[in-house]
């Protein structure tokens, strides 16, 4: 039984085209507020970048309970138990949603994972993807 979803490889390509734009605009801007707000960005793009490698997976299964990966420093835990069905939301910018059985809802970024392996990976837990 698999027990995480990785996230695809375009997060990884678009965090290093990232961190090369800046570093190279930081390096061609002539004001020093431009180049030290580029160097700003380039730098949490690094660090952004380290975090992503080390938590490699955006959605995880311990015992029986969902944790998600979501940025820097922040981590979502939920029961499975609890979850009623996930909702993926087709429009780009906006978040998709985790529904529980007492009708909150918590949000997700599904740029950070690929729709059919969500599915896949949630039909062994008989959570329903839409």
């Amino acid at each position: 039984m698999k027990q995480e979803l990785k996230r695809p490889n375009q997060t990884y390509l678009i965090h290093i085209v990232w961190i090369a734009f800046t570093f190279y605009s930081s390096m061609r801007n002539s004001s020093d507020f431009g180049q030290w707000s580029l160097r700003l960005m380039t730098i949490i793009g690094v660090i952004s970048f380290i975090h992503i490698l080390i938590k490699r997976n955006y959605f995880e299964v311990r015992e029986n309970n969902l944790v998600i990966n979501k940025e820097l420093f922040r981590t979502k835990i939920i029961n499975l138990d609890h979850t009623e069905r996930i909702v993926i939301n087709p429009r780009f910018f906006l978040s998709s949603k985790i529904i529980m059985k007492d009708k909150t809802t918590i949000k997700y970024l599904d740029s950070q994972i690929n729709d059919i392996e969500l599915k896949e990976f949630m039909q062994q837990f008989n959570i329903p993807v839409n």
